[in-house]
């Protein structure tokens, strides 16, 4: 089943199999909007988004599911837009990089956010 997303005017599909879940669409808290646009543009390093990164681990470091719909972009935009682009991982900061795969293990406790997607590594 394929919803859109609508994030700072632009729209990013994703295919979820809990589409109709309670809370799926809520809108992202300006944090986590900010995050997803700095996710993605083509910027190495990025102090605000590490920063960003940090605070939104911290934030969830407890929290076991992630039915949101925007963290479902997060997840997908880091790994589309940080660890499977070689240049910004050639790049990337140990402390960004190391960021992005915490935030990936963390959003990895929920089992929808890893439903098959063709994603462009």
């Amino acid at each position: 089943m394929q919803t859109e997303f609508q994030v700072s005017g632009s729209r990013t599909k994703l295919y979820s199999a809990n589409a109709h879940s309670k809370n799926t669409s809520a809108t992202p808290p300006p944090k986590i909007s900010k995050l997803i646009n700095l996710l993605k543009a083509p910027s190495i390093s990025s102090e605000e988004e590490i920063i960003l990164l940090n605070s939104f681990i911290l934030e969830n470091k407890d929290q076991k599911k992630f039915k949101q719909q925007y963290f479902r972009i997060v997840f997908y935009h880091i790994l589309e837009h940080r660890l499977c682009q070689t240049e910004w991982m050639n790049k990337a900061s140990y402390q960004h990089t190391l960021l992005c795969f915490q935030c990936v293990r963390l959003l990895a406790r929920e089992s929808s956010l890893l439903v098959n997607r063709n994603l462009n590594c």
